[in-house]
């Protein structure tokens, strides 16, 4: 009976230890990750209906702009109005939005703060 004891209580005493030892892991892993700047552009007209099939171009500097050269990347919008621009740059970017004869030239081309890492910037911009 002692053998027997014996092996009934190292059994016990092995499975309290597990317990004991699966209870203070606590331990988190976080992952940091760097993901690019984005920017989501949703088009709209005048009457404010989403615009689906528009050409968007972004660019880096307001001369780029100007002279409709040097575009950093071009997107089409969806079904829904939008475009995303990923991948970009810490930066600030002037964009132009067209379809058919409306652009947005007279309207809103530019934002105020660069872009972030981790972010995605959305912004409406109308076209007539």
């Amino acid at each position: 009976m002692t053998s027997m004891g014996n092996i009934k209580n190292k059994i016990l005493l092995t499975i309290m230890l597990s317990i004991m030892l699966l209870a203070g892991c606590t331990e988190k892993e976080y992952i940091e990750i760097d993901v690019a700047p984005q920017l989501e552009i949703t088009v709209k007209d005048l009457s404010d209906n989403n615009i689906a099939g528009a050409t968007i171009k972004l660019y880096n500097s307001e001369e780029d702009f100007d002279l409709k050269e040097n575009e950093v990347q071009t997107k089409t919008t969806d079904d829904s109005g939008k475009a995303l621009f990923k991948d970009l740059s810490e930066d600030i970017y002037y964009f132009y939005a067209e379809k058919g004869e409306l652009n947005n030239y007279y309207e809103v081309v530019t934002f105020a703060k660069p872009l972030r890492k981790n972010e995605i910037k959305t912004i409406t911009c109308i076209i007539r």
